[in-house]
């Protein structure tokens, strides 16, 4: 009789094999995942800067938009606090529905920083997710003088 099948050892390389394949490509898919939630953060942030330079040519200046601490979701999980926010709709963007930038959960918080003043000339766009204790800038955006300068920090 001719006995057909895998040995024990056949089967646990196999599994081995599955493993070590595993192994390679959680750290990939890891940082695949920081990526996407970075060219989020990206979006939005020139998305608040062009709607600034809209907000300015209309009233004289940009807008402040308060992003509390509490607002910023910890690391990992969405909020849909962007889309309540008043400031986000007097900014321009739609506050509610699928239609606008904010239709749905954000991975971040956004908020816009101006000068004390009256008429502020100058702003920056910040995106923050707390990271366990501290908190990161995915992306800043910073315009002084008519110049926007964009930066990108990685998590770490």
């Amino acid at each position: 009789m001719n006995n057909r099948g895998f040995t024990l050892i056949e089967l646990m390389i196999v599994v081995a094999i599955i493993g070590i394949l595993a192994m390679t490509a959680v750290p990939i898919y890891s940082a695949y995942i920081t990526e996407a939630s970075h060219a989020e953060a990206n979006t939005i942030l020139v998305d608040i800067a062009a709607k600034e330079e809209t907000y300015k040519a209309a009233w004289g200046h940009y807008l402040a938009i308060t992003c509390a601490d509490g607002q910023i979701p910890p690391y990992g999980q969405r909020q849909p606090q962007t889309n309540g926010n008043a400031d986000f709709t007097r900014l321009g963007f739609e506050s509610t529905g699928s239609g606008g930038i904010f239709g749905g959960p954000v991975y971040f918080g956004y908020c816009v920083e101006t000068p004390e003043g009256d008429s502020p000339q100058e702003y920056t766009a910040r995106a923050r997710r707390h990271l366990l204790t501290s908190t990161i800038e995915t992306g800043t955006i910073t315009s002084r003088n008519r110049r926007t300068v964009i930066y990108t920090t990685a998590a770490k």
